[in-house]
This record gives structure tokens, C-alpha cells and sequence, in this order.
């Protein structure tokens, strides 16, 4: 017979993380506040059974929230993005699974060819700087980067 997993942790990871995000939202734009108040109480309230299904809910509002949060202001992205990597040790980037597909590209071809591959690739080296145990991508982008700022 089949062992249930346990997705308890799981979903306390994307509980707490979510609710760290609307509560920034709401104090950034009170009239939000109304809005998210139903979101949070729905995430705090775990079902008592927890399976795939249940899972997979929480998973779907975590990318909404991720996404949400995409509309801020930069320098309201960047807070946020450092109260989570305090809180929980990762920000909204690590999570951006598109943008991450296209700086593993970039390191897989081995150069940067646009500008806008250039803005990934220096923003992923500074979110990776304030991580310890990071020198070794730091140091690979950082390369990228260079070679792309040299040539002609």
C-alpha cells in the first residue's frame, strides 16, 4: 500500500509566506487591506485534512500572490523582497520560475546577448549577494556580465 505524504510543511511554508506578503500589501495601500483580510483568514485556516488537492489550492494562491506582488513599486519590491529573504530566508525571485529558466539559459549558452538578458542576470547577482554560501553563481554571473559589458 501507498504512504501518504505529509504536505504539513509545505503548506505552513506558503501559509506564512503569503501572509507576510498581504500583510506588506496592506499596510503599502490601506484600501487593500479590505480585500486581503478574507485571503489571510483563508490561509490561516488549515484544513484538518491535508492531501494533494489541498496542496495544490494552496500552491495556486501562492503563485497569485507572487504575482500580485510583481505590481509594486520597485523600491516597495525590494523591501518586500527583504523582509521575506529575513523571514524566510527567500525572496519573491527564487520563486520566479520563468525568470530563472531564462538566467539558466543564459549560463548554459555561456554569454549574455541583449540588455534585457544583462538585467536578469544583475539583478539575480544581487539578490544572490545577500546569501551566504553564494560566491560561486556570484562569481559565474559576474563573469557574464563582464564579457557582456566588454564587448564591442
Amino acid at each position: 500500500m501507498k504512504e501518504k505524504k505529509d504536505y504539513t510543511k509545505e503548506i505552513e511554508f506558503i501559509k506564512n509566506w503569503c501572509i507576510t506578503i498581504m500583510d506588506f500589501v496592506s499596510q503599502k495601500d490601506p484600501l487593500f487591506a479590505k480585500i486581503v483580510n478574507s485571503s489571510k483568514d483563508g490561509f490561516r485556516n488549515t484544513p484538518t485534512i491535508i492531501n494533494k488537492k489541498i496542496l495544490s489550492g494552496y500552491q495556486q494562491g501562492f503563485r497569485d500572490i507572487n504575482e500580485m506582488a510583481k505590481a509594486l513599486k520597485p523600491s516597495e519590491y525590494k523591501e518586500l523582497n527583504d523582509i521575506l529573504l529575513q523571514k524566510h530566508h527567500k525572496t519573491l525571485f527564487d520563486f520566479d520560475t520563468k525568470k530563472e529558466k531564462k538566467i539558466e539559459s543564459v549560463i548554459k549558452k555561456g554569454k549574455i546577448s541583449n540588455n534585457e538578458e544583462y538585467a536578469l542576470v544583475e539583478n539575480k547577482v544581487s539578490e544572490l549577494s545577500q546569501e551566504k554560501g553564494k560566491d560561486k553563481e556570484i562569481d559565474i554571473l559576474n563573469k557574464l556580465l563582464i564579457d557582456y559589458y566588454k564587448k564591442p
